[in-house]
């Protein structure tokens, strides 16, 4: 009996010792294999950009933001102006503007405008007249019209406001 008690405890004892040195080498294998994996990671030549370590981060491509000043020069130059009708566009003005043309001062640039200056902006496909640059539709307009440069300056910067409140306006429900 003394036999088996004691062959008992020395096989307890040494279930222990194997437990623990199991222990130690499972802990030993985790350390090196923590130790390891950056360290292999980070010698790697493909992954000379990471900037985690272990974890493959490609560089961000630099982005060029263009300045204001070459935003404006990119920027499409189309006011987008669309006229099918002179006479109710020039009456418009007119009075917007307050030209004081008379009627019949109104018809005869009409024509005029319609035969000087408009026809190089006809559409044939949708018959009306899109003007495409506010500045020099102005500049062709003011002889057509009589008008001196501060008055094209004025009605050039009005039709643009004049087309910002239209837009901004475009999809608003008409009020009642």
């Amino acid at each position: 009996m003394d036999f088996v008690c004691r062959g008992g405890k020395e096989r307890e004892h040494m279930e222990k010792r194997t437990l623990i040195r199991t222990f130690f080498i499972l802990l030993a294998l985790l350390l090196a294999g923590v130790i390891m994996v950056p360290v292999m990671s980070a010698s790697d030549e493909e992954c000379e950009s990471s900037t985690i370590i272990g974890i493959d981060v490609p560089v961000p491509e630099p982005t060029v933001v263009p300045s204001d000043e070459t935003l404006q020069s990119l920027r499409e130059k189309d006011d987008g102006v669309i006229i099918d009708d002179t006479i109710v566009y020039l009456t418009y003005w007119n009075e917007r503007m307050k030209w004081n043309l008379s009627e019949e001062e109104i018809k005869s640039c009409s024509r005029d405008l319609e035969e000087e200056v408009l026809v190089r902006y006809y559409d044939e496909d949708h018959d009306y007249y899109h003007i495409n640059d506010l500045d020099i539709f102005g500049e062709a307009l003011g002889p057509v019209l009589g008008l001196n440069k501060e008055h094209v300056v004025a009605f050039v910067q009005t039709h643009r406001e004049q087309l910002v409140i239209d837009r901004q306006n475009h999809h608003r429900p008409p009020e009642l």
